[in-house]
Parts: structure tokens; sequence; C-alpha cells
């Protein structure tokens, strides 16, 4: 019941939030009664014992409102997703982008995690040891406690949540996830070319400006990545967010093979 994971519905995790509290409010008093009425034959004053009593069983009940207040937190203002993304990862970077936007930490959180990226990139041992299932949970969250200690709040606390729910191993993908989220704030838009051999500076530029002139809306940025992969022979190919052209000799070659099996059959 308790879970801290993040829901996909915001409104309705702060009613689901407030019927717990509602419960263990009144759970808790109908806890005095009853530990009164067990524990003491004469009257309903509390003696010592069952003063004792309803303390130890509030103890249960108080263990369990924090990870409530974690997991549900109420949240003033509606944040709009710059785009629409989908799965566990986007999940957890879908709360992390709308918790960061209220706290206005975005800019210190990107910078956070671009570093953490380089620090797991940079470091097998800390690789496996995100992913490495054997590792309680309770350990790994003091251990993501003490690495985060010059983060700022918003990214500590978020961490702090990955490793309590066991997503550590995650990580990668929420970070990657939550890129495309700033990238989309920004109005950037990520191209990819390929070619067979590396591209000179003013190529580069040309395919750039061919992008932008005839693929990105108005207000756009191009961040452009190049990649090289001899098995296309030659020619481009071309991947511009969710589109990809391919204007390689090996397309063109598999083509020609197609048609002269067509033809023939």
């Amino acid at each position: 019941v308790f879970s801290t994971s993040y829901p996909s519905n915001e409104i309705s995790k702060q009613r689901f939030c407030d019927t717990l509290r509602r419960v263990f409010n009144f759970t808790e008093a109908v806890s005095v009664v009853l530990v009164s009425v067990l524990f003491c034959k004469d009257s309903l004053s509390l003696t010592a014992t069952s003063y004792i009593k309803v303390k130890m069983f509030s103890r249960v009940l108080n263990v369990s409102r924090p990870l409530c207040r974690r997991s549900f937190s109420t949240e003033a203002a509606k944040v709009d997703l710059p785009i629409q993304l989908f799965g566990l990862p986007a999940t957890y970077a879908n709360a992390l982008f709308k918790t960061a936007t209220r706290a206005n930490a975005l800019p210190a959180v990107e910078k956070d995690l671009a570093s953490f990226k380089k620090l797991i990139e940079s470091s097998e041992q800390l690789k496996n040891y995100l992913n490495n299932p054997v590792i309680s949970r309770k350990d790994k969250a003091e251990d993501i406690n003490k690495i985060s200690a010059k983060m700022s709040d918003t990214t500590r606390g978020f961490l702090g949540v990955l490793a309590e729910n066991g997503r550590l191993g995650e990580l990668t993908k929420i970070m990657s996830t939550f890129d495309e989220l700033m990238k989309a704030k920004q109005g950037i838009v990520e191209a990819t070319v390929v070619s067979a051999q590396p591209l000179t500076k003013r190529q580069l530029k040309e395919v750039e400006e061919a992008v932008t002139a005839n693929h990105l809306e108005s207000g756009k940025k191009l961040q452009l990545n190049a990649e090289v992969d001899p098995s296309i022979l030659g020619g481009l190919q071309l991947q511009i967010a969710d589109k990809f052209l391919d204007l390689s000799i090996q397309s063109r070659i598999n083509k020609l093979h197609q048609t002269l099996s067509d033809v023939k059959n």
C-alpha cells in the first residue's frame, strides 16, 4: 500500500494520500478507545500500561505517514510536459521534470544528472553497483545519499526515491529520457547523419542547412550528430527526430535487387 513510486495520475494520487491520512487518524482514535477498554477495567481513563500500548500502535502509523507524504506530495501548480513520453523511465523522468519545474530547479537538476552520467560512464564499478540486485535498497539509499551530497535537494530526493524503489538500475535510461524532455523544452531537435566516410566541416554545415530549411519548424534549433558506418558504402542516412531518410548507396543497391527479383518472378 505504501508504495513510493510516482503515480501517473496527478489528481488521484492526492486523493489517495488524503484518504490514507483520514484512515490513519480514524484508526489511531479508535485504538485509544479500544486499548482503554482492554486495559482499564474500571474506567476509560488511560493507565500507564494502556498509554504505552497506544503509543506503540501510533508509532507504527507514524512510520507510514512520511512515506505517503514523500510519494504523494501536494502539487500547487500544474506542469505541462514539452513532449509526451511513455514507459517506466518516462514515468520517473516526467515526475522529476515536474518536481524540478515547481521548485525552479531545472538547470540545477540537469547539471547534476549530466555530472552523474559522466561519473557512471567513467566507472564500471559504479555501474555494476547500481545494477546489482543483491545489495539492499537501504544500503543503496545510504550510499546514494553520500554520493549526491553536493547535488541539489531535488536531485538528491529523486535519487533517494529510486534507491528505495529498487530502480537505480534504470537510472541511465531515466537520465536519457529526462534529457529528451529538456531538449524539447529548449526547442532542440536532435538529428543524426550517417556516412560511409567522415564528413568535412563544410559538408556537415550543408547537411545542417538542408535539414534546418526543410525539416525544422520555426523557432526550433538543430543538434546534428555525425556517425560513420562503412557498410552503407556511400551516400547518407538521416535520422531527424522520428523521421528516417535513407539516401545511401547500399539502400539503392537493395532496391535494385528487389526490383530485379520482382521482374524475374
